[in-house]
């Protein structure tokens, strides 16, 4: 398995969480585009999942849950296609030999998440972290094989465009290809943002 295509895996989930927001909750913050490059820090990829619409203008306290599991779902695709525990991906922190071994590649994604949960209307933050990345995470590790049918796919086929190693990926063709698990994981997908809204009213 190529680094390039861990990043691609994990702004995979970025981009599949976006698409599942927009048709169940009709949020819309679809994918822009998707970028995958060399790491400034070390010998691997990073990848930035651009989304339409995303500005601080934009917020609403309901739209809270929506944002974050957008977050938490690159490091959730990661963790299974690698077969590591989560928080081998959503670090708060970063050690050389972390780097070495291509681990805590959702830095971003941690932070990110650890602001959204700081907002008035998330009564329940630590249970938000809880329940992703505890229950929900077992949930998704025992349906590893629906996963499997797009941890398959290969990002060499996807790549749009090439600069320097800087590959942006083609959502057209991604988007045909990953249509069925679309339809397969949004029951699962709508039952945790229905448990976040609920956390966050306790």
């Amino acid at each position: 398995m190529t680094k390039l295509q861990i990043t691609f895996i994990h702004e995979l989930g970025h981009h599949i969480a976006n698409e599942l927001n927009y048709r169940l909750f009709h949020f819309d913050r679809r994918t822009k585009s998707i970028h995958l490059y060399p790491s400034e820090h070390g010998n691997f990829f990073d990848g930035k999942t651009i989304s339409r619409n995303a500005n601080k203008d934009y917020y609403l306290p309901e739209n809270t849950p929506l944002e974050y599991i957008r977050s938490f779902y690159g490091c959730l695709f990661e963790s299974l296609l690698r077969d590591i525990n989560i928080d081998k991906c959503l670090c708060g922190y970063i050690t050389p030999l972390d780097i070495k071994v291509n681990l805590c590649k959702g830095r971003a994604d941690y932070y990110q998440m650890a602001s959204i949960s700081m907002r008035p209307e998330v009564k329940n933050r630590f249970e938000w972290w809880r329940y992703l990345t505890n229950d929900y995470f077992k949930l998704m590790k025992n349906k590893i094989g629906v996963f499997k049918t797009v941890f398959h796919l290969n990002v060499l086929d996807f790549i749009s465009n090439k600069d320097n190693d800087r590959h942006k990926i083609d959502l057209n063709r991604l988007n045909l290809v990953i249509e069925p698990f679309l339809i397969n994981h949004q029951k699962d997908f709508k039952m945790a943002v229905e448990k976040l809204k609920f956390l966050a009213s306790q």
